[in-house]
């Protein structure tokens, strides 16, 4: 079963956009559907046309700072930074495997709480707003 909330913070970390319904929809439909996983989902968000148009030319480094923006809503740390950068620079993570981690690490929860209370409180407020926009059934994409 697809998990709506994951493929919408997926919206955020790859577009810094609210996600629409249809393309919620249709993500939840291959991942319900076809037996896709969210790895499966942020690979193909890789693929699309509104990814290379942010991401297209930007060194590594432009992309971490990008995704910590998009994510967080903030400069990553120089050493997260630099850790990040040589990690894609290595091919140790490809960047959908990078951007999904970002997400993974601001909403890891241990024992019931944050281990990043503050990074998870702007993902779960982002994908709030999708919801918002999901549950009206909007589309708007800019």
């Amino acid at each position: 079963m697809a998990d709506i909330a994951k493929i919408m913070e997926l919206y955020t970390a790859y577009f810094n956009r609210a996600a629409d319904k249809d393309g919620v929809d249709y993500w939840a439909n291959e991942m319900n559907t076809k037996g896709w996983t969210l790895d499966d989902v942020a690979n193909s968000f890789a693929q699309q046309t509104e990814y290379t148009t942010l991401y297209a030319g930007k060194t590594n480094a432009e992309i971490v700072a990008l995704v910590y923006t998009n994510v967080l809503g903030r400069t990553a740390e120089a050493e997260d930074a630099t850790y990040w950068e040589t990690q894609l620079t290595n091919g140790a993570f490809t960047k959908p495997q990078f951007i999904k981690a970002v997400v993974d690490a601001a909403t890891e929860m241990v024992d019931g709480a944050y281990v990043h209370a503050t990074d998870a409180a702007i993902v779960n407020n982002k994908t709030a707003v999708s919801q918002y926009y999901y549950d009206l059934g909007l589309n708007k994409t800019d």
